[in-house]
């Protein structure tokens, strides 16, 4: 749907028109250059701190071929940390906590992706030095004869996010995350995790509203501003379990699941994907030089839903 006021025909590609003045057209060049340094201090028999750090030095290029902005260039350091204390409570039982923090370009979410000046003549500083952060402790367990283990986790972490419409929110997420395996015999595998996320965003997310399910009421841009919204996309509970059989003659089978508490489809929550699960069922025959596999994914034919 070309307009002559705001779209221009794509250079080399007839009955195609782009927008010109957005930084959706473009050519970009990236080049990284990153020294870091790792190291680990012993400090006695059952607790030890892991440290690094990193630094990507970003040298950039933009130019548009079509000529409507000017292009840049630019150099950036974008740093990289993060430390973890660990602790040995007993032979079979640690603990740890996490810190991590680092910058990061988000470059375009546009037509034609790259990094791109967003229709600016000069590359954004904001865009290029997103930040994100994260803090997690835990705790993991291995039962004495080794045929088990446990471990479960805190969490708490910040991303900046650069939207459709080229916006920054930042998204946060907490929650909690356990998992257990079991392996009795050589034979016979057992695994199983959970998890709780609460996900949010900051400000009301681009919503390109392209859907007659939803009248325009229910759409993002009625939300307040300045609240913490409800991630579009992310189950507050997830589970998934994983069995797998092999007999000594090499044929075997493993069942998996995955199962999810209800899913916001829209960003205002007003279109909701029900809770859901999965199972993917998998014959296999395994011998030295080979293997066969046969595979039905969805074997129960649940017709479920997935977030955009």
């Amino acid at each position: 749907s070309p307009s002559p006021f705001t779209q221009v025909p794509v250079p080399g590609w007839n009955g195609r028109y782009f927008t010109p003045d957005n930084g959706d057209s473009g050519i970009s060049q990236a080049f990284y250059i990153s020294p870091f340094a790792q190291t680990e201090w012993k400090i006695t028999d059952s607790f030890s701190l892991d440290a690094g750090a990193r630094v990507d030095l970003l040298s950039i290029s933009y130019s548009d071929p079509a000529g409507f902005l000017p292009g840049d260039k630019v150099t950036v350091g974008l740093p990289n940390y993060n430390i973890s204390a660990n602790y040995k409570v007993a032979a079979n039982l640690a603990t740890y906590v996490t810190y991590n923090w680092s910058q990061n370009p988000v470059g375009s979410t546009g037509n034609g992706g790259g990094l791109t000046t967003a229709g600016n003549p000069n590359f954004s500083n904001r865009n290029l030095r997103n930040e994100s952060e994260l803090m997690e402790a835990g705790v993991k367990y291995t039962t004495p004869n080794g045929k088990a283990f446990v471990s479960g986790s805190v969490f708490y972490q910040t991303r900046d996010n650069l939207q459709q419409d080229r916006s920054v929110v930042q998204l946060k997420g907490q929650g909690v995350e356990l998992e257990g395996n079991y392996q009795p015999t050589r034979n016979f595998y057992l695994t199983a995790g959970y998890s709780y996320t609460d996900a949010t965003v900051n400000a009301p997310q681009f919503d390109v509203g392209n859907t007659d399910l939803t009248p325009a009421t229910w759409r993002y841009f009625l939300l307040p501003a300045n609240t913490e919204l409800r991630r579009q996309g992310v189950p507050r509970n997830l589970v998934n379990v994983l069995a797998t059989y092999k007999h000594d003659s090499g044929f075997g089978a493993t069942l998996g699941g995955v199962w999810t508490s209800n899913i916001l489809n829209n960003v205002a929550g007003t279109l909701v994907i029900p809770e859901q699960y999965s199972l993917d069922l998998t014959f296999f025959y395994v011998k030295k030089s080979y293997e066969l596999k046969l595979a039905f994914l969805n074997v129960t034919d649940e017709e479920n839903w997935s977030a955009p």
